[in-house]
């Protein structure tokens, strides 16, 4: 196919519309980064000669294809590092790609680096006829166009000053009238439109736009601000980490973009897959089976006591939705139906009551700002409130400017996904130490321990997640979980002071058999707990929770919590010995209180 648009942009009979001016066929950009610093060509050579110059090699772009025609207004987005201006570089020709090839069929004006080969201590004139030659104009075309160049920079009284008296956004000015003096077959803009004031923004545009219109220059533009990328082009690249992420009209490339934050947290935390969805299926409606799933996944897939038998997991989704007061009853059976933006709010907000509490403050919202009404049931208006407060659910722009709630209005995959995203990175608090991503975050383990009180920070404000649990710190949390019961009496060990914090709990514990005294008579308050030490507590204490004999049990303690799924260490005598973090205790107890008791 690239052999095909090759001889199709050589041939001269091609309708001029239809001619490939750039063809990339597969590059891939690969640097060498040298593993230590080298602070001089001495300290290089002597390294080389020792065989110890070792690099790593650091992929910028991979496998990138796309075909820009002429007359194309192409746009290029991605986030910092990206790769967007390697790719450029390599298009003007600065840089050769490591794999593949990429032709340029024509003239090309690099807008690159503005203000790159000037010279600070040269006057504005002299670096104008400088920069021109190291464009490759001769000095009657500077003559010429000299005038345009400085009416066009607006410099014209400060044109015999130092370069070095000028703020950087003049500078950048006189750069960009240079490279825009001439009329290319090709105009690469890597961030040139950020120069200066709005207003001289607005002049550049205009300045390409008549380049674009009147004089067949094609574009290829590279922008941070997707606004701009929106008014200027008309097809897209999306670019993420060296990769093409998705390509087509500049309209669905950045919409796609712009929610890249939801869309990635979502698929990378195993909870819908949208990170590669198009945008026509972003925006296509979410049913409410889907809406549960998404929070059912969220935390860890829980088991409902009333699921069906060999059930799919919407319908163990909504089987948990449904006994955790998440989703209505008589949803039951309209999993399948889309749910209205309404329906998502109501959904998500009885999603946070149930996990974290103590996120359900929320400032009023001024329902003047909408177009349409808010909800005139209370507990549906305050569902709705608290959505937009938290900005979970955003207002729909309409074609006369006006903002609508569009309550009756499908909501959409990507309305979801924001939804979810926005709740766990914005609403929910963590400690210092701890991110939504951490795998004992997401699935509510951390939320349910915090918000129960069974397991604090420590004063600094961390959380210490990979800090060992000692054997009085986990007792006290079964203790703390039992809502903190009052032993007979505090006597337990020689090592167990009464003005102890802990001396309660172990008190309670012996008593109720979940800690066996031995024969030195003393507890080890300050030693780390090992897997088995927590699994025949948490095996002891479930029994005794539950009224049963709490020492009389046919099955193994480690095998009993790996069997549901409360320890993360397979039940081998090795493991055993392992010592256990705040992390695994927090999800063994938040497991055994929020699905097993």
């Amino acid at each position: 196919m690239v052999d095909t648009l090759r001889e199709s942009a050589k041939d001269s009979n091609c309708a001029d519309a239809k001619r490939p001016l750039i063809v990339v066929d597969d590059v891939n950009m690969v640097f060498n980064i040298a593993n230590e610093q080298l602070n001089s060509l001495k300290e290089y050579l002597i390294a080389l000669v020792r065989g110890k110059l070792f690099f790593k090699e650091f992929k910028a772009l991979e496998g990138i294809s796309f075909t820009v025609n002429r007359g194309d207004v192409y746009g290029i987005v991605g986030t910092n590092g990206s790769g967007k201006s390697t790719l450029l570089k390599i298009i003007s020709g600065v840089l050769q790609p490591t794999h593949g090839t990429c032709e340029v069929y024509g003239s090309i004006a690099p807008l690159i680096e503005l203000g790159a080969g000037f010279d600070l201590d040269l006057t504005a004139r002299e670096n104008v006829y400088l920069n021109g030659s190291l464009l490759g104009y001769s000095k009657k075309f500077i003559d010429e166009h000299f005038d345009e160049i400085v009416d066009f920079a607006e410099v014209r009284e400060f044109i015999d000053m130092p370069l070095k008296n000028y703020s950087s956004g003049m500078v950048a000015r006189i750069a960009f009238a240079i490279a825009t003096a001439t009329t290319p077959d090709v105009l690469v803009v890597d961030e040139a439109l950020s120069v200066g004031d709005f207003m001289f923004q607005e002049k550049c545009e205009r300045r390409i736009n008549d380049l674009v219109e009147n004089h067949g220059t094609t574009l290829l533009f590279v922008s941070h601000s997707i606004d701009q990328v929106e008014r200027v082009c008309k097809q897209a690249l999306w670019i993420e980490k060296g990769h093409k992420r998705m390509e087509g009209s500049v309209e669905d490339v950045c919409f796609a973009y712009r929610n890249m934050e939801y869309t990635d947290f979502v698929e990378d935390n195993d909870i819908l897959a949208l990170k590669h969805t198009s945008a026509k299926d972003l925006k296509k409606p979410v049913t409410i089976g889907t809406v549960v799933l998404a929070l059912w996944r969220s935390v860890g897939k829980p088991a409902a006591k009333k699921a069906p038998e060999c059930a799919d997991e919407t319908a163990q989704a909504m089987a948990w939705g449904i006994e955790s007061g998440i989703a209505h009853e008589n949803l039951a059976y309209e999993a399948g139906r889309e749910a209205t933006r309404l329906e998502l709010a109501q959904i998500i907000r009885a999603f946070s009551s149930w996990r974290k509490p103590s996120a359900n403050g929320y400032h009023p919202v001024d329902a003047t700002s909408y177009a349409d009404s808010m909800p005139e049931n209370e507990t549906d208006r305050t569902a709705v409130e608290w959505c937009i407060s938290h900005k979970l659910l955003a207002a729909e722009k309409q074609a006369d400017g006006s903002m609508e709630l569009a309550l009756d209005k499908p909501a959409s995959h990507v309305a979801l996904a924001r939804a979810v995203a926005r709740l766990f990175k914005k609403v929910y608090s963590y400690h210092s130490d701890v991110q939504p991503s951490d795998w004992f975050v997401l699935p509510g383990y951390y939320d349910y321990v915090t918000e129960h009180g069974l397991i604090s920070g420590y004063d600094a404000g961390g959380f210490g997640p990979n800090d060992p649990v000692t054997r009085a710190q986990a007792i006290t949390i079964f203790w703390r979980a039992a809502d903190r019961p009052a032993p007979i009496t505090l006597a337990s060990f020689d090592d167990v002071p009464p003005e102890e914090f802990f001396a309660p709990a172990v008190a309670w514990a012996v008593e109720n058999g979940i800690v066996l005294a031995d024969q030195s008579e003393l507890f080890r308050p300050n030693d780390s707990a090992t897997i088995e030490e927590l699994a025949e507590f948490a095996a002891r204490y479930v029994t005794c929770q539950k009224g049963g004999n709490s020492q009389n049990g046919a099955e193994s303690p480690v095998a009993w919590c790996q069997k549901h799924g409360v320890l993360n260490s397979a039940p081998s005598a090795e493991a055993a010995n392992a010592t256990v973090t705040r992390a695994e205790m927090t999800k063994l107890i938040a497991i055994i209180q929020r699905d097993i008791l």
